[in-house]
């Protein structure tokens, strides 16, 4: 057995990584969310990648996802989320995810209800992090990562200075320390 410390209900060979993507004011999305870091805290080898999209960009970005798995059977009108493997296999939506995923794969089962307050701060958050998100994208990135690139930029044109010499004197009652370059 690959682990032999874990639970049965929890053994996986092998690394398994999953995307949720979803709308971000979508409680559905947030109880997905919740549920999937659960299982990334219990188990260390599964990864989730998450797709927070705006209600606006919702609708384009479900039917490029549905083109690019091949994936059949959806309304036009789904309001996500919706749940797939890396490797392309489908699981469904929420309630799928939660019951195939959470509960019957990993063993998962203290999975709050959708009524449950907390979901409502994830959709705040997740809300502010879409907005974010579009700033960027409309904006470019904030001034102290341009600062951060430009300044690694002259990195590589200005050669560090080395110093030879380290010199320690007192001045108007203070110590200071001063180094000579070569």
């Amino acid at each position: 057995l690959p682990f032999p410390y874990l639970p049965p209900r929890v053994r996986v060979a092998a690394m398994a990584s999953y995307v949720i993507a979803g709308r971000a004011d979508d409680i559905a999305f947030a109880r997905a969310e919740y549920a999937a870091k659960q299982i990334e805290a219990a188990c260390p080898n599964v990864f989730f990648q998450f797709e927070m999209k705006h209600t606006s960009e919702w609708h384009d970005f479900f039917k490029s996802v549905l083109r690019k798995y091949d994936f059949v059977g959806f309304p036009e009108d789904f309001r996500g989320p919706l749940v797939w493997t890396l490797e392309g296999d489908l699981i469904g939506d929420a309630p799928a995810f939660i019951q195939e995923v959470c509960i019957q794969k990993y063993g998962i089962k203290d999975v709050p209800a959708l009524s449950d307050p907390r979901f409502k701060f994830i959709v705040e958050d997740n809300g502010q992090q879409v907005k974010m998100q579009q700033n960027r994208q409309k904006h470019g990135p904030p001034l102290a990562e341009k600062c951060e690139a430009a300044w690694a930029k002259t990195e590589r044109l200005v050669a560090p200075r080395s110093y030879d010499q380290k010199r320690h004197f007192i001045s108007h009652g203070g110590a200071l320390e001063g180094w000579v370059p070569s």
